[in-house]
Parts: structure tokens; C-alpha cells; sequence
């Protein structure tokens, strides 16, 4: 039997989240989930942090206390740990290092969540050539790579998903391929993970990043990758893993990874 883990969620500690800590716990339960960790957002610079200090400014204290509340409700049906979902860390450095080290962290997911200044998920996706901006976020996710403490990256290839949400539009990096081999050649190097994000199926049928970049990033070293749904409620929590199981299969993966206490931990595939 596989194993079900989800490694990128959030809740109502998140700005754009409603959904108590315990009862997503609740919900990727009765979905099968066996191991979950819950990633808040911690954004950094602007707009991002601008956004988040306006909507809902991030509070330790109470993703702790929710956090333990979980563990009590749930946690003798699941496997929970504590992570982190550190934006656009580039952009500061210095408050990327505050969210890190404010908790006992399990994991820690790297994103990026901008295009040249521009939240991407506001981003004009009707614009007539976004070659440009593409490749700047690809330049950006670069220098996450080499720069950033992270456990794995999350959601490379973000604004193909959003495209297709906003403008029913699909787009791709295939006019930049040999940054994007930089990338994740850079995350294999530091023997870093790549996330597969079954959000994407939500929209574009596939996760994010799709079945080539992953199979790109076997080909170039990769050996580590994890699953997360990015989901933000009830709903989304725990969804299309096994899909997105199948599709790290046919990358060429045999394993994927949770982590304990920001240490890999391999499961069969």
C-alpha cells in the first residue's frame, strides 16, 4: 500500500487560508493521509510581506498552540510536523533567517511568489509575450537555489498554474530550458528537494512542476523530492497524491521524502 503523505498545506495561521489547524488535520485523515506538514506562510519583502502584514501578520505563538491542538486531536491517527513555507527569501535575507529560526521546524519549503515586483498571483497573464517575465522568475528561482536554506522547492514553474487559472492560458519555459537546467541542476547539487505540487492538477491536469521538468531534474542528479497539495482547506488538503505519486514514477523516481526535524526520511514509491 502506498504510502500518503502531504508536505505543503496551511491554515488559518496562513493569510489566505480559513481552516483551523486541527480540522485540516481532521481532513487529511479521512483522506488516507498518514504523515502531514503543515507549512504557514513567511513572506518576505514587498509586495508579499506587505500583503501578509495587511491581511494577517504571521503569529508563532498561535501556530504553535494550534499546532499542538492537532497533535492532541489527531495525532495518534496521523503523523504531523512542523514547517514553514519561506517566500521570495532573496528579497530579504535577514527576515527569511527570523521565520527559520522562530521554530522547531521540520521543514522548510523555499517559493517564490513574485515576477519582477509583482505578486505573480495578480500578475497580468493576458499580456501578448510573457517570455520575458518568465525567464525572470526563472533567474529569480535561481538565485533561491543557490542562496536560501531550504528542504525542498516548492511549486517551481508557480505562473504556468496561475495562467491557466486567471487567462485559461498555458504557457511554458521552453524558451528558456538552459536556465531552468541551472536551476535544478543547483537544487541537485546542494541535494535539495523538488517539490510536486498536486495543485496543478487542479488546473492544468498535472502537478507543478509537470512530468519533464521532473524527469529534468532526475536526468541532471536529482535525487530528492517531496509531495504537497498546497491545499488551504478541508477540501484541497491531501488531494491527488497518489496521482502525482504515479507521475514520480514515471520521472524516473523510485522514492520520495518526508522530513523529521529537517532530516529526510525515503518511502517507497
Amino acid at each position: 500500500m502506498a504510502y500518503l503523505s502531504d508536505f505543503h498545506c496551511h491554515s488559518d495561521i496562513s493569510p489566505d487560508s480559513r481552516t483551523d489547524l486541527v480540522d485540516l488535520a481532521q481532513a487529511a485523515v479521512q483522506k488516507g493521509v498518514q504523515e502531514m506538514c503543515v507549512t504557514e506562510h513567511w513572506e518576505c519583502g514587498s509586495p508579499c510581506l506587505d500583503w501578509q502584514l495587511r491581511k494577517k501578520p504571521f503569529d508563532a505563538a498561535r501556530y504553535l498552540e494550534r499546532f499542538e491542538a492537532a497533535q492532541r486531536e489527531a495525532g495518534h491517527l496521523i503523523g504531523l510536523r512542523l514547517g514553514l513555507e519561506i517566500g521570495n527569501w532573496t528579497q530579504d535575507p535577514e527576515h527569511a533567517v527570523r521565520g527559520r529560526d522562530a521554530l522547531p521546524l521540520d521543514f522548510v519549503i523555499c517559493s517564490l511568489h513574485t515576477i519582477k515586483g509583482f505578486d505573480a498571483y495578480f500578475f497580468d497573464y493576458t499580456q501578448e509575450n510573457l517570455d520575458d517575465y518568465l525567464t525572470a522568475y526563472m533567474a529569480e528561482c535561481l538565485e533561491l537555489a543557490r542562496e536560501a536554506d531550504f528542504d525542498s522547492f516548492g511549486h517551481l514553474s508557480l505562473p504556468l498554474r496561475y495562467a491557466m487559472i486567471h487567462a485559461q492560458r498555458r504557457l511554458s519555459f521552453d524558451h528558456c530550458l538552459d536556465l531552468v537546467d541551472e536551476v535544478l541542476r543547483e537544487i541537485a547539487r546542494r541535494d535539495k528537494a523538488l517539490e510536486a505540487n498536486t495543485s496543478g492538477f487542479r488546473s492544468l491536469g498535472e502537478p507543478v512542476p509537470s512530468l519533464p521538468l521532473l524527469r529534468r531534474f532526475r536526468e541532471l542528479g536529482g535525487q530528492l523530492v517531496t509531495i504537497g497539495s498546497d491545499g488551504h482547506n478541508e477540501q484541497n488538503v491531501g488531494s491527488f497524491l497518489l496521482e502525482t505519486q504515479q507521475v514520480l514514477k514515471e520521472a524516473g523516481f523510485t522514492r520520495y521524502a518526508t522530513y523529521e526535524q529537517r532530516r529526510p526520511v525515503l518511502h517507497a514509491l
